[in-house]
């Protein structure tokens, strides 16, 4: 694996997998700050559906900005154990759910 790192660094090509995986990973990390975006932009709509103050609201976007820092450690450890592949596709299958459990929440808490 190594000697195909320094082979593709040292010829300037990446392989077919090579840009696979990097596409992978960029467009995790784009649902991921795309979703953060999305909750800071309807902050002010949650808190009136809610009948909240959005400085109330806050915490979402500290408590999710915290999750991702703390997992990030743990799913890296996680993919090197068990395959980035499996990893990547649980993790936007459990994002993917818990999206949808929290679009149906009837009050802030």
């Amino acid at each position: 694996m190594a000697n195909e790192v320094e082979e593709s660094v040292s010829t300037g090509s990446f392989s077919r997998r090579d840009r696979a995986v990097i596409a992978a990973a960029a467009l995790s990390m784009l649902i991921v700050q795309m979703d953060w975006f999305a909750l800071d932009l309807m902050l002010p709509v949650i808190a009136r559906d809610f009948g909240t103050s959005s400085t109330d609201l806050q915490w979402l976007i500290s408590g999710y900005m915290l999750a991702i820092g703390a997992l990030m450690i743990v799913g890296g450890r996680t993919a090197d154990v068990h395959g980035r592949r499996r990893v990547i596709v649980v993790g936007l299958l459990v994002f993917a759910v818990m999206s949808v459990v929290c679009s149906a929440a009837q009050n802030a808490p």
